[in-house]
């Protein structure tokens, strides 16, 4: 068997088992560019695997000098594993730089073992992983609360405490103790569920895509009340402002007649934005409230109003604005309406 053949039949086998594999490959690293002989990529429930493979088809055994050069490149490219390939065997200095490392010596016919082993726990990492964002994603609306007009019962389908079966059974499934039950089904191998978690993270990403798109509608609709109630409000500093340059009385009548209307519609703005608003940023609409009916409204009936007091309130309206703006904020997935300006 010539050298080639044996690099072949490396990337053959990871091919065989679901992996993309690639043989004279270039890959760019942090500090530089490197050629290796195998570059095996695998992904599972979204994460992505890459594996640097160096074949050493020798009549003597592989010093140690080529574990450390693996060692670097793995690190540099900042690969998941190093795999060493030799059918003559390692010296003891190269066996033993790889303990606790990531770095794997093997001969073609160890490989089948060990790929299959660091499969299995790159299968149940990708698992974890995936079981982690999907209960952060159902976490994003508990406590259940008005902001996100989300119902308890939107969330609790099959899918969320499906999900908690798998964290419970996860570790007897790395312990190969089955059959194991998974709410609906059963799995009597690491096969099995694996294509069983699959299946329920696929609904469990159905059911929390469809909660997170209503919520974000909701948003969307409570941020129109929102961008209207603050229209109002420098409507009403208008109004003020007015009162404070016409000295004529009738034309202040008028003007504070005016002014009902505008109160009367942020009154009722004021409410429905009460309505979608979440504990985290209850307070700071009632700084909003506050500012409006302890200095706004009071401004109207004040008959020394001068300037400076409307700006006094206008500058303490905008910092309650802009304190309740940080706190209303749409989840990030998926994409949602911003904070209109």
């Amino acid at each position: 068997m010539t050298w080639n053949d044996y690099q072949k039949n490396v990337a053959d086998f990871f091919i065989s088992i679901g992996a993309q594999a690639e043989t004279d490959a270039t890959v760019r690293g942090a500090r530089g560019v490197h050629k290796v002989d195998v570059l095996v990529k695998l992904t599972h429930f979204g994460i992505n695997v890459i594996w640097i493979v160096e074949c050493k088809l020798w009549r003597t055994a592989v010093p140690k000098d080529k574990v450390l050069t693996l060692q670097q490149i793995v690190q540099d490219i900042g690969a998941d594993r190093g795999l060493l390939m030799s059918e003559s065997g390692f010296q003891a200095g190269a066996i033993r730089c790889t303990q606790s490392s990531n770095i794997t010596l093997s001969s073609l016919n160890e490989l089948k073992e060990i790929a299959n082993e660091e499969l299995y726990k790159t299968r149940f990492k990708s698992i974890s992983h995936r079981l982690k964002l999907l209960i952060d994603r159902y976490h994003t609306f508990i406590p259940w609360d008005k902001f996100s007009h989300i119902r308890p019962s939107q969330l609790i389908g099959n899918s969320f405490p499906s999900l908690f079966t798998i964290r419970t059974e996860l570790f007897k499934a790395m312990g190969n103790s089955f059959p194991i039950r998974l709410f609906n089904s059963t799995a009597s191998n690491v096969e099995e569920f694996i294509e069983n978690c699959e299946t329920i993270f696929q609904d469990a990403e159905m059911e929390i895509a469809k909660v997170e798109n209503e919520y974000n509608a909701n948003l969307a609709n409570n941020l129109k009340f929102y961008r209207s109630l603050k229209e109002d409000t420098w409507k009403l500093i208008e109004v003020c402002e007015n009162l404070v340059r016409n000295h004529d009385p009738v034309a202040q009548n008028s003007i504070r007649i005016e002014a009902v209307k505008v109160m009367k519609r942020i009154g009722s703005k004021t409410l429905k934005v009460r309505a979608c608003t979440n504990n985290n940023s209850f307070v700071f609409v009632n700084k909003i409230h506050k500012v409006i009916v302890d200095q706004l409204y009071l401004d109207l009936v004040n008959l020394d109003l001068q300037e400076k007091d409307i700006d006094e309130t206008r500058q303490n309206l905008e910092k309650a604005y802009i304190e309740f703006e940080k706190v209303f904020q749409p989840i990030s997935i998926p994409p949602a309406p911003t904070i209109p300006s």
